[in-house]
């Protein structure tokens, strides 16, 4: 019988490709080698931003983790509305904001502080 796959499984996967600076990107899901925007499903995708690590991080752990890939991503959204993070006077309503403005570390921290939290409970 296989294990099921858990958020804290999609989240530690997808942190592998947003901790390292030469596969992270930001305003798109994913890049190829050329810069070119991509799905984070492509093959081509060489890096990715948060929301597409976690796309890419789910489709490698199979495809019975929609819902637990699903659950992550609004993990992602809700915990960075709940924080309240803000970036100058504008607070970040979503994962993708701050993805694409906030420094490659703050993002780095956020995700390693995020798999520091109980995630077993988490609701949508």
């Amino acid at each position: 019988m296989t294990q099921q796959v858990t958020i804290r499984d999609v989240l530690t996967k997808a942190l592998t490709l947003v901790e390292n600076p030469a596969t992270f990107t930001t305003n798109s899901l994913a890049r190829d080698a050329d810069g070119m925007s991509v799905y984070a499903l492509d093959e081509r995708a060489v890096c990715w931003c948060s929301l597409g690590a976690v796309i890419k991080a789910g489709g490698e752990l199979g495809h019975d983790t929609d819902l637990v890939t699903g659950a992550a991503l609004s993990l992602l959204h809700d915990k960075v509305r709940k924080l309240g993070i803000v970036n100058g006077f504008v607070p970040m309503n979503n994962m993708a904001d701050f993805n694409d403005t906030a420094s490659h570390d703050r993002v780095v921290k956020f995700w390693k502080d995020l798999l520091n939290t109980d995630l077993d409970n988490y609701k949508e």
